[in-house]
């Protein structure tokens, strides 16, 4: 886990590989475009088909916990 600190904003992070090549922004909002590849939509793509399959018991994941109206959700105990 990685805390930092800039201007009162908090941020954490957890590494979770190493990167050898350059990141994409030096800022962690983002200020420009990516242009990312064709190729890195393809393989994201193929990463959310992948996880779609995977079976969860995650109530944010399911249909009855994220179909909830927030006048609903409100009164309904943190999962």
């Amino acid at each position: 886990m990685h805390d930092a600190f800039d201007d009162g904003t908090a941020y954490r992070a957890e590494l979770s590989a190493r990167v050898d090549h350059p990141v994409l922004s030096d800022d962690p909002i983002l200020q420009h475009d990516l242009r990312l590849p064709g190729s890195w939509w393809d393989d994201l793509t193929k990463a959310r088909r992948c996880r779609q399959l995977l079976p969860t018991v995650s109530p944010y994941d399911s249909s009855t916990w994220t179909g909830r109206s927030p006048s609903s959700s409100a009164s309904q105990p943190r999962p």
